[in-house]
């Protein structure tokens, strides 16, 4: 059992009030699993469980740099914990910054094609 965590991009690509319709493309950005990567965005952001969350990518880069730098996830090598296992949340960390500069970096050149949002599901 572990978290699953998803960052997607929502654009809104028609909308017809009078039939009630709205079509949403929906790119997945990023995807990741794990409970250290879960506990810090639980702990730093207050996702929850099923709940999208629109990201603001200034800040949340902001945080989830600052997290790779300091790495307070600590865990101790022992009997369940490898090695790996603390390289892999240096690795999703890593990556999760590769998308949300993306993010940034389209709100910088005010090309911005639609919300960006994130979901947790344990």
């Amino acid at each position: 059992m572990g978290l699953d965590i998803t960052i997607y991009r929502e654009e809104i690509l028609s909308r017809d009030y009078a039939k009630g319709e709205t079509m949403i493309k929906r790119n997945h950005m990023y995807e990741a699993k794990g409970w250290e990567l879960g506990h810090f965005l639980i702990d730093n952001f207050n996702l929850d469980n099923c709940v999208p969350q629109t990201i603001e990518p200034e800040e949340t880069l902001r945080l989830v740099k600052q997290e790779q730098k300091a790495l307070d996830y600590q865990p101790k090598l022992g009997r369940y914990i490898s090695q790996d296992w603390v390289d892999g949340y240096e690795e999703d960390l890593k990556n999760m910054v590769a998308v949300l500069t993306e993010a940034v970096d389209e709100v910088k050149k005010g090309e911005v094609f639609g919300e960006w949002k994130w979901e947790l599901w344990w």
